[in-house]
């Protein structure tokens, strides 16, 4: 009886301790943790993926107020990341410079980069963001969309 009574007083004192564990778990409040938001510089995102398919073997290039980007021409969607000090909601000129088997068009729109909301506060705070989408068309014209932040699609023609 008494290897049997060490073995229940034993397992009692695991129950209790892990009994305590638990609530005491219960009552401490999570430490929050935050690895940093993915904060996206301002950019204005040009979308070439029609007219690169319409138009096999032609370029796009793009420039925004004299910052342009650093893509070979080929790439579906043309990335500008613009200056922080063109993030202030004034209207500047985008040019795109198309190529293909008949010449070279440039296309422009002035336009402005839109702000994206953050969200302040909380454990992670989120700053606003700037940016904008636009869209090369079959035939080489330009749509301007809105803010490029993954909710807002740029309609197709």
């Amino acid at each position: 009886m008494g290897l049997t009574r060490r073995r229940l007083t034993g397992a009692i004192a695991v129950v209790a301790l892990l009994a305590s564990g638990i609530l005491l778990a219960g009552c401490v409040t999570p430490v929050p943790f935050c690895a940093g938001a993915a904060v996206r510089p301002p950019l204005i995102g040009v979308d070439a993926q029609g007219w690169h398919h319409a138009h096999p073997g032609g370029t796009v290039h793009a420039c925004y107020d004299g910052t342009c980007d650093r893509e070979d021409g080929t790439t579906d969607t043309v990335e500008i990341v613009v200056p922080r000090g063109d993030a202030d909601g004034r209207k500047h000129d985008l040019a795109v410079t198309i190529t293909d088997a008949t010449g070279t068009t440039v296309s422009s729109e002035r336009i402005a980069l839109v702000r994206i909301p953050g969200r302040p506060g909380g454990p992670c705070p989120f700053p606003d963001q700037w940016s904008r989408a636009v869209l090369v068309r079959n035939d080489g014209t330009l749509q301007v969309g809105g803010a490029d932040d993954g909710s807002i699609i740029v309609p197709t023609p």
